[in-house]
């Protein structure tokens, strides 16, 4: 038995329990099959806008962008250091 055919063997075998456990999985395997195509889109998507970006920096018209408005968030209290030690 040479080494080639033992790696065969044991890819086989390992594409033989994928697939079982994609059966008897599938909600997974599809729940896993959405986030990647979520995750491919996401990165298409940036590289569009980061070379467009790019293109007009190049050209010359780089507007100073939408700024968006920032909200104001309720402030938490943060304790002092002595009441947030635990004590036994």
């Amino acid at each position: 038995m040479t080494l080639l055919f033992a790696i065969k063997v044991i890819l086989s075998v390992i594409a033989v329990l994928f697939v079982s456990y994609g059966l008897l999985h599938e909600d997974k395997v599809v729940a896993f099959e959405d986030a990647v195509i979520r995750l491919i889109k996401k990165k298409i998507y940036l590289h569009k806008r980061r070379k467009a970006l790019e293109k007009r920096r190049q050209q010359g018209r780089v507007s100073s962008g939408y700024v968006r408005p920032q909200y104001e968030t309720p402030v938490r209290r943060q304790a002092p250091a002595a009441e947030r030690r635990r004590v036994a």
